[in-house]
């Protein structure tokens, strides 16, 4: 996440800062030249279609307005110099394939110099950003801004609403070229390691933007046409609710927490930089284990106990065991490796069962 603002109160600094989620919590990841702002606006898109993430940034730094391009390098981020962007605060900024081109282009608002108001719409070139502005456009500040397709027409359109001497405006966009939903996504597929399933696929075609500019939309549930565990923010034929890219970018996402020995069902859809929907993919479905059914369970005289069950030829199993099942599965303990008897038959013998009263064991896909 990226935040910025003011730092203890009106007398303290002020700070913009990316935080990076590790999946146990969040870290800072300083970005050396980034300046911290206030009254101020961040937006997110991969204006370069390299599959990365970029961001724009707006507001006072100290009594300096600025308007910033920062182009993720997979390794860190770089400032990319815009020729005559104003620097702006107390606006909105937003993203958008205006032209419908395949690229990202950019509204800005806001104050510049603390006197002017500006609204500003600014297409991306591949070589640059190049201001397009209508001069009926007025300027505005402390607003807000919507992109979306109002008439249907493949084109965005927006709304800024703030302080234009108390007017709202709504923009039709009438550029010549209309867009079109990509493909449904390709050649689905799962893989399901413990409690983790991996989900793929493959980029469709679409008319403007590139593979590595699309985004996604996940369905995921319990139900055929369900969407219990994630739901998409789109109609079942895949038009889009909310104008935004999707939420989750590349071919693939990990669903992690499992529940144990359940079905998912599970479809993908493809969003283009002008925020159309495609078509979901033909649902798919995948078990949360590998193990289908337990044949059998003995307690032997020697009060070895034994767990048998059926599953994948060839899979790697482990067994956890506790004494109280509502603990949380970290707090299990690692009772041992399963033994493949015979092909798709599985054994694990407990030379321990006879130290507890009671003993609870759970297997798990490796």
């Amino acid at each position: 996440m990226l935040i910025t603002g003011l730092t203890n109160g009106p007398s303290g600094g002020s700070a913009s800062q990316l935080w990076r989620n590790t999946g146990t919590g969040f870290t800072n990841v300083p970005i050396p030249g980034l300046r911290g702002v206030y009254v101020s606006s961040v937006a997110c898109g991969d204006y370069d279609n390299d599959g990365l993430l970029d961001f724009l940034l707006e507001g006072l730094s100290g009594n300096t307005f600025i308007t910033e391009l920062w182009r993720n390098t997979g390794s860190g981020f770089t400032n990319v110099p815009i020729p005559d962007l104003p620097g702006v605060a107390d606006g909105s900024l937003a993203w958008g394939d205006f032209d419908n081109d395949g690229r990202l282009d950019f509204l800005i608002t806001g104050l510049t110099n603390g006197v002017t108001e500006v609204s500003q719409v600014w297409l991306n070139t591949a070589n640059g950003f190049t201001n397009v502005t209508d001069p009926a456009l007025l300027g505005s500040f402390d607003n807000s801004l919507g992109l979306g397709d109002f008439d249907n027409d493949g084109r965005l359109d927006f709304l800024i609403a703030g302080a234009i001497e108390g007017v709202s405006q709504l923009w039709r966009n009438v550029t010549p070229s209309s867009n079109s939903p990509s493909a449904a996504p390709a050649e689905l597929s799962s893989s399901v390691s413990g409690e983790t399933a991996t989900l793929t696929w493959e980029a469709p075609l679409d008319d403007h933007t590139p593979a590595a500019g699309l985004s996604y939309n996940l369905r995921v549930g319990t139900t055929p046409g369900g969407s219990e565990i994630l739901r998409a923010p789109a109609l079942s034929n895949g038009k889009l609710l909310v104008p935004q890219m999707g939420h989750v970018r590349g071919g693939s996402m990990v669903l992690p927490h499992l529940r144990p020995r359940q079905t998912y069902y599970w479809s993908v859809q493809a969003v283009d930089t002008s925020f159309a929907g495609s078509p979901f993919a033909p649902e798919q479905q995948f078990n949360s284990s590998q193990v289908q059914v337990v044949i059998s369970k003995t307690r032997y005289t020697n009060d070895v106990f034994e767990v048998g069950f059926s599953g994948t030829p060839g899979g790697h199993f482990t067994v956890l065991t506790t004494t109280n099942a509502s603990l949380p599965l970290n707090n299990w303990t690692h009772a041992g490796t399963v033994t493949e008897a015979s092909p798709g038959k599985f054994e694990f013998k407990d030379t321990e069962a006879s130290n507890h009263s009671q003993r609870v064991y759970r297997v798990r896909s490796e």
